[in-house]
């Protein structure tokens, strides 16, 4: 697994994995919206997990512990992929007892990296938009070979 830099404008980011998307955060908290917003405009959107192997890779190399806002959230009573029209149909991805709406209006979703929690490590769970958290993005498609991984990289 090659850690390659690459530089794009103020953004460094580190080749890491296929298949390939760019995965950035900015380095300021966000709502959902606002998250999306960002990276819609900065990439191509946030995060959207394709299979297991993706969400291994970022449970591994998401080293901060922190809760990343990702791209689900709920449509009409349906977790859907933000910008597609795919549903998330795996409940294992989801923290035990998620999603359970809660606070009421719970319909976007954050990743949580908790390294001092294995187990809990790389969960869902729904929260209220409007909460502010660091976004984790992408760029490009599936079709690519790399993908890249950036952390923090904004320069205010």
């Amino acid at each position: 697994m090659g850690k390659d830099k690459i530089e794009q404008g103020q953004k460094q980011c580190s080749k890491c994995f296929p298949p390939a998307e760019l995965t950035c955060t900015p380095s300021r908290n966000m709502s959902w919206s606002n998250s999306s917003t960002w990276c819609t405009k900065n990439y191509t959107g946030l995060m959207v997990i394709q299979n297991r192997e993706q969400h291994d890779y970022l449970k591994r190399e998401l080293l901060q512990t922190n809760k990343y806002w990702i791209g689900l959230r709920k449509n009409s009573s349906v977790w859907m992929w933000y910008g597609t029209s795919r549903k998330m149909e795996s409940q294992e991805l989801w923290d035990p007892n998620e999603p359970n709406n809660i606070k009421e209006n719970e319909d976007c979703v954050e990743m949580s990296i908790r390294r001092n929690e294995p187990e809990r490590n790389g969960k869902f769970n729904d929260e209220t938009c409007s909460k502010t958290k660091l976004a984790l993005c992408y760029t490009g498609n599936i079709i690519r070979q790399y993908l890249y991984l950036c952390i923090s990289y904004v320069k205010e």
